[in-house]
């Protein structure tokens, strides 16, 4: 059987397998995770273990058809929570914005300026 994952931070607190939890949080790559374990008690998991990759200027549905052979780049994001670490994939389309432009559009605020990572 799949192990059972739930948000800790949506208001929706019923268990999903792992496709559909990373599926419902495309575009919420700072929730909290929990993974229910056959000792029967709840760990935090990340998304990012999960395979969660944050599409940036596009949706996980939907990703930049012009980043197909972009790998996705490790961040760690820092949330009011915790500090999370993270699959972050840019848009490349010609139109496509700077990088740091595209963390600021999703309220993503990079430590450096010149070369976010």
């Amino acid at each position: 059987a799949d192990t059972a994952y739930r948000s800790k931070v949506c208001f929706d607190w019923s268990f999903y397998c792992r496709g559909c939890i990373v599926a419902k949080h495309g575009t919420n790559p700072l929730h909290v995770v929990e993974q229910w374990t056959s000792g029967n008690f709840l760990h935090d998991v990340e998304l990012a273990t999960l395979g969660l990759i944050f599409h940036l200027n596009h949706s996980a549905e939907h990703p930049c058809p012009s980043a197909y052979n972009h790998e996705p780049r490790s961040f760690t994001l820092v949330g009011a929570l915790r500090l999370q670490p993270a699959s972050i994939k840019f848009c490349a389309c010609e139109q496509g914005h700077t990088d740091r432009s595209q963390l600021l559009q999703h309220r993503l605020f990079p430590a450096t300026v010149t070369a976010p990572q």
